[in-house]
């Protein structure tokens, strides 16, 4: 039994960022979003499962302003300045569901 209690507080123990990430998102998806400041122009941003990082938001569903660059394959810059880590792969069902284009997906 001892064993299992350790398994479990290693599954919620914080994790490291990625070098230069400050914000690491889990069962992620794409999402078109409409600027207030100009209704007519579409934006994209991240959204997803904070990772465990010792913040008081670990675990929660958490969203980026909008993203202004693709890093690289797993890291996006939001137009705040907020580097976006990407951990696994985008939640396909969860994106099919928000309208995002299968091209995307």
């Amino acid at each position: 039994q001892k064993e299992e209690e350790s398994e479990e507080e290693d599954t919620s123990r914080d994790l490291p960022l990625p070098d230069g990430v400050a914000v690491l998102l889990r069962k992620w998806i794409l999402r078109k979003h409409r600027s207030k400041a100009n209704p007519s122009a579409i934006a994209v941003i991240v959204e997803g499962e904070r990772a465990m990082d010792g913040t008081q938001h670990a675990g929660c569903l958490w969203h980026s302003s909008t993203i202004e660059k693709r890093v690289n394959e797993k890291t996006v810059l939001t137009k705040r300045g907020t580097v976006y880590g990407l951990d696994g792969c985008i939640d396909v069902e969860r994106a099919r569901e928000s309208n995002m284009p299968e091209a995307i997906v």
